[in-house]
């Protein structure tokens, strides 16, 4: 009989709940805000790879020698086509 009673106020209480809110009238500022929040909330814990972050220092591979004028072996090279990997579906042999 518990059981049924405690049933039976869960989903009163969980209709009562959605006549609620369906009721109610939200602006749409306040859900930017709450989806911003939601979003600060749950990556809280991910702070790694921020490249804004104070202290996190960038640093990009420079070139300082440039080919020269003269020299065409860039152009003159042809690219190297990669081997397709493909191989055949089978059936497998039956013993």
């Amino acid at each position: 009989m518990r059981i049924w009673a405690a049933t039976f106020v869960i989903l009163f209480s969980l209709a009562e709940l959605y006549q609620w809110f369906s009721h109610l009238k939200i602006p749409l500022p306040v859900f930017i805000l709450g989806g911003v929040a939601l979003a600060i909330v749950s990556n809280y814990g991910k702070q790694g790879g921020i490249p804004f972050r104070s202290g996190a220092k960038m640093s990009f591979p420079v070139s300082t020698s440039l080919p020269s004028q003269g020299s065409s072996t860039l152009l003159t090279e042809t690219p190297q086509v990669p081997q397709p990997i493909s191989f055949k579906i089978q059936k497998p042999e039956q013993t």
